[in-house]
């Protein structure tokens, strides 16, 4: 029988006065307040979820007081709350949202119904998206009530509770599931309840996975006979003591100080039949460093490189990068350590690391022949308009030369000029002799002349000084531009040939970004054999004896280059080529992999 309104209003009095009549490990209100009001400025969040579990009637009006009261101490500090039901479908990841940065979800229970939403809660994809809280009772302790549920090490959950005389504040993760529980001080209440919150950011918080394995594809991608043949510029390093490099600076900014020697990408240590360890390469020293840094270790299994024998399921048998990114999705393994392509069809089936190289590919030819010292090269530097418009220059001045004078001559000054004529093919001769940079034996006595001739000299010590600088530039400088600048023009021109290492033919045929298409490809690459040379230098040689154009990378050219007798040119066609690690969809270390 339900209690009359009045006996209500009796009992939530009497909750009212006798609230604080709790144990002296439970949390206060004020100290409650504090916590959350602490955590929200600390991590500037928009607003705060207040969740707690479905209300047992013997607790209905100490919970509802408890939580009106909360909810008003909240609002006199301007933060916006609201609070929600756990266990009766209120409760949505994907809806704990706010409009400004990430919200502060504080569970204000710690009775069963919150551990079971807990436990199902963590394993949702965007758990990691809001900092949250867990208030815990006096009896409460951290290892009882995170006994089986499993806090992703990649998401800020914070536990407020009073061990001793002190209310603190821990940090609680699981580097894995099943792991041993991780509890660190976050911060504590001060006596005048103001959090104090530790200084360290969340990745110096969680560089530790405590020696934790992780499963890894991998693959040897060498100078040798890897798809990636010619992007190992990137891998030169500079072998420096630790010690001396600055700590603060990126794993990969660390790999590419110097140039000292080439490495492959992958490079494997085989023993015998037993494992296979990652040795060397650009990509396996970046790991190793991942592996130091966090402190984790990896089990690899090595695939063949060129071979086409891998089955994911299908009728056709695949390579050993495309058999890697399947079994990545289906996660049989966590990560692959090896070079991949940044495309949208893998990104939408896995997740890449952090962006590990950029490459460039280009199409080389030879330029236009230079042609013999001659005396178009004098009349290089200026443009037919130009030559056009000095000349014009010159039959002004020479013309207001001569008006001028003659004026002064009829109208002004009959006896004063010397000689007695400016005539306009003398006065031409006169402002020739200036463009020379020549003096006169004879200089103009009236004023307007003298200004004729101040303008003739200023405008030619002008035009001698832009052509002189444009020819010795147009000497010293060389031109290699192609006889055809465009992938369009190159394609109209029947009489070269275009050609690419045998390894990037699966690149032009599966990725259309790359500009060649079909008809490019069977009529200019695949009726030849020799168009698809053994090695990037065989390709570049053949570019110096032939018509014929090699699509290849920057890093390709930098590295054999000087080892051709020609200088090359390049089309206006450039294609990107994005490198990375690829690791399962929504993977837990990833946003701490990616920060190293």
């Amino acid at each position: 029988m339900p209690l009359l309104p009045w006996l209500q209003l009796f009992a939530l009095s009497l909750m009212a006065q006798f609230y604080g009549c709790k144990t002296d490990k439970t949390l206060t209100l004020v100290e409650t307040t504090a916590v959350i009001i602490g955590l929200q400025q600390y991590f500037r969040s928009g607003c705060i979820f207040l969740l707690h579990s479905t209300i047992h009637l013997d607790t209905k009006l100490s919970d509802e007081l408890f939580l009106v009261r909360l909810s008003k101490q909240i609002s006199l500090n301007s933060v916006s709350s609201v609070a929600l039901t756990l266990g009766t479908g209120e409760v949505s990841i994907n809806a704990l949202r706010c409009q400004k940065n990430r919200p502060v979800n504080v569970l204000t229970s710690d009775d069963d119904n919150t551990q079971n939403s807990l436990k199902k809660m963590t394993k949702e994809v965007n758990f990691g998206r809001s900092v949250w809280l867990q208030i815990l009772e006096a009896e409460m302790t951290l290892p009882k009530f995170f006994s089986d549920i499993d806090i992703p090490v990649d998401s800020e959950f914070l536990v407020a509770h009073r061990p001793g005389q002190v209310v603190e504040v821990s940090e609680v993760y699981r580097v894995r599931r099943g792991y041993e529980l991780q509890h660190q001080k976050f911060g504590e209440l001060s006596p005048s309840n103001e959090l104090t919150a530790t200084s360290n950011d969340f990745y110096e918080r969680r560089n530790n996975l405590e020696g934790l394995t992780m499963q890894a594809l991998t693959v040897e991608a060498s100078t040798a006979g890897s798809p990636w043949q010619s992007l190992m510029s990137l891998g030169r390093i500079f072998h420096k003591r630790e010690s001396e490099i600055d700590r603060n600076t990126s794993i990969t900014s660390k790999l590419n100080l110097s140039i000292v020697q080439d490495v492959p990408y992958i490079k494997l240590l085989r023993h015998g039949n037993g494992p296979v360890n990652v040795a060397g390469g650009f990509f396996g020293l970046v790991w190793k460093e991942f592996e130091k840094k966090l402190n984790f270790r990896t089990n690899y299994t090595a695939l063949e490189m060129g071979s086409e024998d891998y089955d994911i399921g299908g009728p056709k048998k695949v390579d050993p990068f495309l058999k890697m990114v399947h079994e990545v999705k289906l996660k049989n393994y966590e990560v692959a350590v090896a070079p991949f392509r940044c495309t949208p069809e893998r990104a939408a089936v896995v997740d890449f690391t952090y962006l590990l190289h950029k490459s460039k590919f280009v199409i080389v030819l030879t330029p236009a022949g230079n042609e013999d010292m001659a005396w178009s090269h004098f009349f290089g530097p200026f443009t037919l308009t130009l030559w056009l418009g000095v000349i014009a220059c010159i039959l002004v001045i020479a013309g207001c030369l001569s008006l001028f004078h003659y004026m002064g001559q009829h109208l002004a000054y009959p006896e004063y000029e010397n000689p007695k004529q400016y005539t306009f093919f003398f006065s031409i001769f006169c402002v020739f002799a200036m463009f020379c940079q020549q003096g006169q034996d004879v200089t103009p006595k009236s004023c307007a002349c003298r200004l004729v001739f101040w303008l003739g000299y200023v405008t030619a010590v002008v035009v001698v000084a832009a052509y002189s600088a444009t020819l010795i530039s147009f000497l010293t400088i060389q031109n290699k531009e192609p006889h055809v600048k465009t992938l369009e023009a190159l394609a109209r021109d029947r009489t070269y040939k275009l050609g690419m290492l045998h390894q990037y033919l699966r690149i032009i045929k599966s990725d259309a970004d790359n500009g060649i298409t079909d008809q490019i490809y069977e009529r200019m690459i695949a009726p030849d054999p020799k168009n698809i040379p053994s090695s990037s230098l065989e390709g570049l040689q053949r570019v110096c004896n032939t018509r014929y154009a090699f699509w290849t990378s920057m890093e390709a050219i930098k590295e054999v280059g000087d080892a051709i007798d020609c200088n090359i040119a390049f089309l206006t066609y450039y294609y990107m080529f994005n490198l990375a690690m690829v690791i399962t969809e929504n993977n837990p270390y990833r946003r701490l992999i990616n920060y190293q």
